[in-house]
């Protein structure tokens, strides 16, 4: 039997959450609504990677300039069409 309290503390959905419905997809933010990123190299790079995007693909992204993607997914309005993940590896606590 899983414990609760250790499940929310051991297993977040991200560094700084341990729950977010938009990540699990019970609810979904508008695109609209989403930031548009500064034209800048990071945004050049994860451009270059949004047009490796087709229809229908489930990608897993990293964390950093890979999640960028998404926001440029979301700006040419093709959040409906992908569905996106995130992947940040191991999670450690300091001291460990």
């Amino acid at each position: 039997m899983i414990d609760k309290d250790d499940q929310d503390a051991l297993h977040p959905m991200s560094y700084l959450e341990r729950h977010n419905p938009n990540f699990s997809g019970e609810i979904r933010t508008p695109q609209q609504s989403v930031k548009a990123m500064p034209l800048d190299i990071r945004k050049v790079i994860a451009r270059r990677a949004f047009l490796e995007l087709r229809p229908n693909l489930i990608v897993n992204l990293g964390i950093g300039i890979p999640d960028g993607v998404a926001s440029v997914a979301a700006e040419e309005g093709m959040l409906e069409y992908v569905t996106l993940s995130t992947e940040p590896g191991k999670y450690r606590q300091s001291g460990n």
